[in-house]
């Protein structure tokens, strides 16, 4: 099992365009394909000045990562920092053939992964290593 962790996810609120932050936390376990890092780290980023709320954000990088790369099994997990002393965490898991079932977002990556030998590696503008 791999893990990622971002301890300073941001996103801007919707609502009062302020940032909210949150702990988020990606387990898989790969199947063909594997997660660069340093360009998650540039698509996680992206976000920061994105508007919308984190639960969204949280649900559409788990469909987006599980539809990507295929993994046995996916979750994302955000953990909210608490505002008005509420903490709101978010879960989304894939599994196997539900990983497929998500919205197909391929269509939207300018660059499509594609499956190699072992030997091989391809790391594209799309966070994708492809070992």
């Amino acid at each position: 099992m791999t893990r990622f962790t971002r301890p300073e996810f941001t996103s801007l609120c919707t609502i009062t365009n302020q940032p909210d932050f949150i702990y988020l936390v990606i387990d898989y376990v790969p199947q063909d394909w594997l997660v660069e890092s340093k360009s998650l780290k540039l698509y996680l980023s992206s976000f920061c000045n994105h508007g919308a709320f984190h639960e969204d954000c949280t649900v559409s990088i788990g469909k987006h990562l599980a539809h990507l790369i295929e993994p046995h099994w996916l979750r994302t997990g955000g953990y909210c920092y608490p505002r008005g002393g509420i903490p709101i965490d978010v879960f989304f898991k894939s599994m196997g053939q539900s990983s497929r079932r998500c919205l197909d977002y391929r269509t939207k990556c300018p660059i499509l992964p594609r499956k190699v030998g072992w030997s091989q590696i391809m790391i594209s503008d799309c966070f994708l290593t492809i070992v």
